[in-house]
């Protein structure tokens, strides 16, 4: 009331006032930096999850790779195979017929009962194990094919194919590492990985055992099955991925109720006898037409490599 030209109702105005307002624009102030600390803390967010699907892409890509990759090799070394082993058995044996016959069941019967316990083998150690231990018998079934000096030995040779199913263990894993959207397709790669191999395998075994010797072939498909050990044992991981629903490194018991369960479904009944009549044709065509390539046509393994390629 002193001061001149201050009314002091003014005054009181103001000085009421003022405490409000800055409450008001402390709290504005507050809200807006927390906007702000959660709009940047979203925005990491997503660039992380970002980066990490594009490292999971590349790795996916990887594995896949890696697996097309084996299952190459592995038609190559095994279809090298196919114009060589019919050579040795004349050679160490007394009746190819008879041998080579003998040899054709045992690899049958055998195969078959791998068959039954490879896929549990898969769920209960992981797909990586089951190509570890697939190309691990192949290479211990061409080493012992080279070393053989008779037909006991050949025989020999046929038993660790009781664990060689590579290409069912490529099939889950890439089951594993693929969605619902892409694993058709993914799949049926595997079919053309194998088909490569399987049309040049016998050309270069036959072209092999010509200039070199029938040994020589099987001791370079050895080695290509213990490069394939190789890139499994650097390059692909262990377990399972994250995104399929279990956690990493999860394993699956081995059950044999499941697998009994399964068979006893009349679709996946009627599809197996579908495949085993399927099959047997084409056994008795691989069993038969080396013999009528070696008795009849004369053909050397370079000329049959060449036939069956």
């Amino acid at each position: 009331a002193g001061v001149r030209g201050v009314r002091p109702g003014r005054r009181r105005r103001r000085g009421g006032g003022c405490p409000a307002l800055r409450h008001l624009c402390g709290a504005a102030a507050k809200r807006l930096a927390g906007c702000r600390g959660q709009r940047q803390k979203t925005a990491a967010m997503v660039t992380v999850a970002q980066d990490a699907s594009g490292s999971q892409g590349h790795n996916n890509n990887l594995v896949l790779g890696v697996a097309y990759l084996n299952v190459t090799l592995y038609a190559l070394c095994y279809q090298m195979q196919s114009p060589v082993l019919p050579y040795l058995v004349e050679k160490l044996g007394d009746d190819l017929a008879t041998e080579y016959a003998k040899m054709q069941v045992l690899f049958g019967v055998v195969q078959l009962c791998g068959g039954l316990v490879a896929g549990p083998l898969s769920d209960s150690l992981g797909a990586k194990v089951l190509l570890l231990l697939s190309f691990g018998a192949s290479a211990l079934c061409y080493g012992l094919t080279a070393v053989s000096t008779s037909m006991a030995g050949l025989y020999l040779s046929r038993v660790p194919t009781l664990l060689q199913h590579a290409v069912l263990a490529a099939r889950a894993m890439v089951a594993d590492y693929t969605d619902h959207k892409t694993r058709a397709t993914k799949l049926g790669y595997i079919g053309l990985a194998y088909g490569l191999g399987f049309a040049v395998g016998p050309w270069f075994g036959g072209f092999v055992a010509e200039q070199f010797s029938l040994e020589t072939a099987a001791w370079l498909a050895c080695a290509g099955s213990m490069v394939s050990v190789g890139l499994v044992v650097i390059l692909l991981p262990g377990g399972r991925p994250s995104q399929q629903g279990t956690k990493d490194g999860e394993k699956k018991q081995l059950s044999w109720k499941v697998f009994v369960d399964v068979t006893k479904h009349r679709h996946v009944f009627s599809l197996l006898v579908v495949k085993f009549i399927a099959s047997v044709p084409s056994a008795m065509m691989r069993s038969i037409f080396a013999l009528i390539a070696i008795e009849h046509f004369r053909m050397t393994p370079s000329t049959q490599g060449n036939v069956l390629s």
